[in-house]
């Protein structure tokens, strides 16, 4: 997120942030924001990608939209090298109208 500008007002669990309010009653991992334009992030293990939390979690993110133009909210997906690629075809699959940006992580 940090990368594409976004700066990080909320952070769950950790120190010096406080936690992101709820969305859809599920917290997300990260809030940022930059010119107006708010987006999530959200971390994921690879064995919890296909999960039905992390699929509820993915929905409630992503489906956000901006007042004004209707254009979808970015989600942040942070994912283990060694899944990105199934992480990537999975959003894909499921959400191919969605502002989702998969990050591989080392």
């Amino acid at each position: 997120m940090e990368a594409d500008g976004f700066k990080i007002w909320t952070a769950a669990g950790i120190k010096g942030y406080e936690a992101p309010e709820p969305v859809n009653g599920l917290i997300p991992d990260l809030k940022g924001s930059k010119t107006g334009l708010n987006a999530y992030g959200e971390a994921e293990r690879c064995e919890e990608l296909t999960s039905e939390h992390t699929q509820k979690q993915i929905e409630a993110f992503s489906s956000r939209t901006m007042a004004g133009t209707g254009a979808h909210i970015p989600l942040y997906l942070g994912v283990p090298e060694r899944c990105c690629d199934e992480a990537a075809q999975f959003v894909q699959q499921n959400w191919p109208d969605r502002s989702i940006i998969v990050v591989c992580c080392k």
